[in-house]
């Protein structure tokens, strides 16, 4: 078999993973976005209600903002860059049918392309009754 044949149809895998797992990845990052948000309203609310005195308190509500901000922006930068592909999803959901389909059908054809060929005569039967000696 042709590289090029067998790399198209790893690179078509691929892409059918990649739309399979985009909406279940934005689901968890939306999820990491709400819990930070969650936590930073958390931290704002703390420091309202009880203005921390000590530096030791401080400190720590600033490492809580410090990570909780990251952890959003992380989550956002993923999501901003999932977002077109899942426009696209939204905007053409047949695809991902398609898509499986396609790569279903390629599978078939590389296993059938690599496995043992066999023939069955269906007129001149004397002339492989040798090789089945």
């Amino acid at each position: 078999m042709n590289t090029i044949d067998f790399l198209a149809y790893i690179t078509t895998d691929k892409f059918r993973q990649v739309i399979n797992s985009a909406k279940e990845a934005a689901n968890i990052y939306n999820a990491e976005i709400i819990e930070a948000d969650k936590a930073l309203g958390d931290i704002r609310h703390y420091c309202e209600f009880n203005h921390p005195i000590s530096q030791k308190k401080k400190t720590e509500i600033c490492r809580l903002m410090y990570e909780y901000s990251v952890k959003r922006r992380l989550a956002k930068d993923a999501l901003d860059v999932l977002t077109p592909l899942l426009n696209y999803l939204n905007e053409n959901p047949k695809i991902c049918n398609d898509i499986g389909r396609i790569t279903n059908e390629m599978k078939r054809a590389v296993a059938r392309v690599e496995g043992e060929r066999k023939y069955n005569p269906r007129v001149l039967t004397d002339l492989f009754a040798d090789e089945k000696e």
